[in-house]
Parts: structure tokens; sequence; C-alpha cells
């Protein structure tokens, strides 16, 4: 509005502001800064769904915001002095998060949902789609969780990735040269926006039928994001 400022905090854009300075530091207001956005991922989140509630799980946001406000409480969590009740209390919400996103990984009907896919209904283009690069930034911070020593979540991470192996591995099925498209359509919606009533295709030569249009270059678009779930995938044999 008049006389604000255009620049806003937000959870789906947040970066990395004090981690790297408190490492290079260990000055206490970047500890106090890497706290203050960590919570702040926490308080943006709106808690109408019930998620959140005192849990701090911050489902209710864009994937890619749930993706930078969890790395965000991760390096807070992991770093921010021992004997602090603050820290305490960002482990406690680190570990809530990673046990939410493996619960929600782990509830997939394969019957019906073979590839595993999640985070329906998130994006605007169409029901029909989910956006691999916005999942990319959720399951690297999976992933930071872990290797910040943190265990859990890795359920969810590895459906992510997976998933984006798939897109590399099943060609002619699946062209590999478009492996990092914009969005990605997964199944046909129902009459409502519900899980029950969407139709989840099961064959990669489906997938491929209803994503073409929505091709993009590896370089200047989503290729780095879809790089980082292939990384996971070397790491781990797959």
């Amino acid at each position: 509005g008049p006389g604000q400022s255009p620049l806003i905090p937000d959870n789906a854009h947040q970066p990395s502001l004090a981690y790297v300075p408190y490492l290079l530091t260990g000055d206490r207001y970047y500890a106090e800064e890497m706290a203050f956005w960590a919570n702040y991922a926490m308080i943006r989140t709106y808690p109408g769904d019930g998620v959140r509630s005192s849990s701090g799980v911050i489902e209710n946001n864009e994937v890619r915001g749930f993706g930078w406000g969890l790395r965000n409480i991760v390096d807070a969590a992991a770093m921010y002095p021992d004997a602090s009740a603050v820290r305490s209390y960002l482990i406690a919400k680190v570990t809530n998060n990673l046990q939410w996103l493996d619960n929600y990984a782990n509830a997939q009907d394969l019957t019906t949902n073979p590839f595993q896919i999640l985070w329906l209904f998130e994006r605007p283009d169409g029901k029909q789609f989910i956006s691999m690069w916005e999942q990319a930034y959720l399951m690297h911070a999976i992933d930071r969780a872990r290797q910040q020593g943190f265990s859990g979540g890795l359920a969810h991470r590895d459906a992510i990735a997976k998933f984006q192996l798939k897109l590399f591995t099943s060609d002619p099925e699946y062209p590999r040269a478009q492996g990092a498209p914009y969005i990605v359509s997964v199944g046909v919606p129902g009459a409502t926006t519900t899980l029950s009533s969407f139709t989840f295709f099961t064959s990669m030569a489906q997938i491929w039928a209803g994503t073409q249009g929505q091709e993009r270059p590896f370089a200047g678009y989503y290729g780095p994001e879809a790089r980082m779930s292939l990384l996971v995938a070397i790491q781990n044999g797959w």
C-alpha cells in the first residue's frame, strides 16, 4: 500500500540470511537472527487447517515455502548454542516436521498411486499438475536435516527424488531430454478436489502425454533443481 516497502518477508522465497555469517563469526547476533527466521517460518504459516498447531509443522505453505522454511528451522536448530532452551524448542519443531513428512509419504496407497506422487492440488496451473522444482527444495531441506544430524523425513525425500529419477530413466515412454519440465501431469482430477476422486496415471507414457507442452531447457530453468534430486539418487545407488 501507499508508503509501504515492497520488500516483505515470504516463506516461499525465504533466503538463508544468518547461517553462514554465524558459522564465520560465532556472533550471538547471527544466532538470534537464525532463530528469528526459523520461528518466523512457523508464525507465518496460517494455522487454519489445524496442522501447525503448537507442533510447528509448516505444511500449510506453498511446497517451496515448506522447503525453505524447514531449511531455516533445521539450520537454527543444529547450530544454536547447546545449552539454550531455544535450541531444544527448535529441535522439537524439526522432529515434528520430519515425522509429519514421513507420515504423509508413507500414507500413500501404491496400488492407486504407484509413483508415490505427493503434493496434489498445490499448483494454479491445474489440479492434474505437480511442480518437481518446488518439491526439490523440500527434498533438499529434508536431506540437509539428515546432513545436520537429524533423523526422519527420508521416506518423503526418497519419494520426491525417485520420481524425479523416473523422469530421466523411462525413455522412450518419457523422454529423458524433458526430465525437468515446468510442471508434470500426474493424473485425472475428479469432480472434487479430493484424493479419493483423483485418478493417478499408472505409466510414464501417460505422464508424458499429459506433460507435453510444459517442457523447459535444463539450462536457465529447472535443470539445477532436477540435479539436486539426481545427486541424492546417485548417493543412494538408485
